[in-house]
């Protein structure tokens, strides 16, 4: 009976903590929208989330909610409207199958960014219902951007198929794609992508119609491609019909592409202009790439241009080019400011990178500075070469180049082509040689005699290094000539001697004597003043110098057979 009499006061006061919660809830939010940030318009509120919430990758370009990360949802009921209404951080799944089957309702109004990317992708199994969720998106046309790499190529196949309209001429609403090792030909025949501004494959990927696709494509920003199927070669004009139907691309990357080449040189046919280009990445055979880039008619202004050429002929190599970079280069307005051009020659492989900022403070162990413009150019030359061809090869297409504008040169090319190519290298600043033979005359004027015998060779050198040197004369004598020679009139210079390789005190205090800074392996120098036998005879001047100074204390002492039997 008791009971009874307190239901209705506890159902009474349960009314009431209800009456006081909203009106305490109602306080709140009347307290809140007194605050500066309540006053903030719900899109800067919002940009602000995307720009604090923390990403599944840490990419910034898949703005999604990580759980864990979304506790501001929390904060107030105006902070959670505005999230909830905000598309971009509800648009991205996760990188594995798991995390895309535990999705919220909320995503489902959510433009759609699907990425699988560099993962373990059998996390999980593609099954119906997510398969039935991708059809539901394509159906509605609500998928943003596709990002599908890795190596299960059956996978990934049946998501593609996933998002392929069933009704041909579908028009996407897809910004962005990035496809790995996939047969595309239904996927780009069956609809067009007028909003599609990114577009990466690599792989083996395989379309048939590349003329629909560039037909249906004309806002691409970024284009990459690299590595397409072996076992069917489009052709060099399929390509530049797709750079001509996008003439706004600012970055083009082809990398390791195999082409069949329809054009022909000269003709005007096929040509491309790309005003719009800022960085530029060509790389592969020859004859696949450079009739491509020979069809371009590119910007005078590029902040980045990276050409690199394997199997090719020399003479065509000579003959396209050297002369290609050159006229690049003098025609680029910003190279007329101190241009310093790096090139390399190591391991029988050129590269020639170039840069117009601060050219005289970085070394061989340091790339040229970040910033435009930047240009990479490098040739491997084929196989069959001998190396003394490739030797010639090398010198021949440095003679091309704007060598006058030189400032830092590393080769393991012999001391005879090495004074070849240096010759118009007047601004040269740091030479890098490997494995230099340092002999009579070691970098000096050949006339002995004459107005040129006392020239410089490099009048602008400043440092030079010597990385597994060898030569026949122990006390170091053609280089001490070369340095005192190269240091006269007050000239600023350093020397670097890398390996440990074997030299005598004598030699080094007088190069430290001479430059300004001398570095070596201090564990390959002689202990002894003035040894020039080489290291073994080190050793034993050493060992009998040794047995000198004690026998003389014995005798000082006088017990001179004191220690022996």
């Amino acid at each position: 009976m008791d009971h009874e009499t307190n239901v209705d006061p506890t159902l009474a006061l349960d009314k009431r903590i209800e009456e006081i919660t909203a009106e305490l809830i109602q306080l709140k939010r009347s307290r809140n929208s007194l605050l500066t940030v309540s006053r903030a318009p719900p899109e800067i509120l919002g940009q602000i989330f995307r720009l604090n919430i923390e990403t599944e990758d840490g990419d910034p370009q898949f703005a999604g909610i990580r759980k864990g990360s979304y506790n501001f949802l929390f904060v107030c009921y105006q902070w959670f409207e505005v999230a909830r209404s905000l598309p971009e951080l509800w648009s991205y799944w996760g990188n594995s199958l798991e995390s895309w089957k535990g999705q919220e309702p909320l995503s489902g109004t959510s433009p759609l960014d699907l990425v699988l990317d560099g993962v373990e992708h059998r996390v999980g199994s593609f099954d119906e219902t997510l398969r039935d969720a991708l059809k539901d998106y394509t159906a509605r046309n609500a998928i943003r951007k596709v990002h599908l790499r890795g190596n299960d190529i059956p996978l990934l196949t049946d998501i593609i198929s996933s998002l392929t309209p069933d009704d041909p001429l579908h028009d996407s609403n897809i910004e962005s794609l990035a496809l790995n090792g996939l047969d595309l030909s239904d996927f780009f025949t069956r609809q067009r992508f007028p909003q599609l501004r990114d577009l990466s494959l690599s792989g083996r990927f395989m379309i048939w119609d590349w003329d629909y696709l560039a037909r249906h494509t004309m806002a691409l920003v970024n284009l990459s491609l690299s590595s397409n199927s072996l076992s069917w070669v489009p052709r060099t004009s399929h390509l530049l019909l797709l750079l001509a139907s996008n003439p706004n691309i600012r970055r083009l990357s082809l990398e390791s592409l195999t082409f069949e080449n329809d054009t022909r040189r000269g003709s005007d046919q096929y040509r491309v202009s790309l005003r719009h280009l800022e960085r530029l990445s060509l790389t592969g055979e020859f004859y696949h790439v450079f009739p491509i880039l020979d069809k371009l008619e590119l910007p005078e202004r590029l902040d980045y241009a990276r050409l690199e050429f394997s199997e090719w002929d020399d003479l065509e190599a000579e003959r396209s080019i050297g002369p290609y970079i050159r006229d690049y280069l003098q025609r680029d307005p910003r190279f007329e400011d101190r241009p310093g051009i790096f090139v390399s020659l190591a391991g029988g492989r050129i590269t020639i990178r170039v840069s117009a900022i601060g050219v005289g403070y970085h070394g061989p162990d340091r790339l040229p500075p970040q910033g435009p413009p930047e240009v990479t150019f490098s040739m491997i030359p084929p196989d069959y070469m001998s190396p003394d061809q490739r030797e010639e090869l090398c010198v021949n297409i440095l003679a091309l180049l704007p060598r006058e504008t030189s400032v830092y040169f590393e080769t393991d090319l012999s001391m005879t082509a090495v004074k070849k190519t240096i010759v118009a290298m007047s601004n040269l600043e740091a030479l890098y040689l490997i494995r230099a033979l340092v002999e009579e005359r070691f970098l000096l004027p050949r006339s002995r005699t004459g107005p040129k015998a006392h020239k410089k060779l490099l009048p602008s050198l400043q440092r030079l290094y010597l990385q597994d040197w060898v030569s026949i004369f122990t006390d170091c004598s053609p280089l001490i000539n070369y340095v005192t020679h190269q240091t006269s009139g007050n000239h600023p210079f350093s020397l670097y001697l890398l390996g440990r390789r074997h030299i005598c005190s004598g030699p080094v205090e007088q190069l430290e004597a001479l430059v300004e800074e001398l570095g070596y392996d201090s564990r390959g120098r002689c202990p002894v003043y003035e040894c020039d036998q080489g290291l073994t005879t080190c050793r034993t001047n050493l060992r009998s110098r040794k047995r000198g100074i004690e026998a003389k204390k014995r005798r000082a002492t006088g017990n001179e057979w004191e220690g022996h039997d």
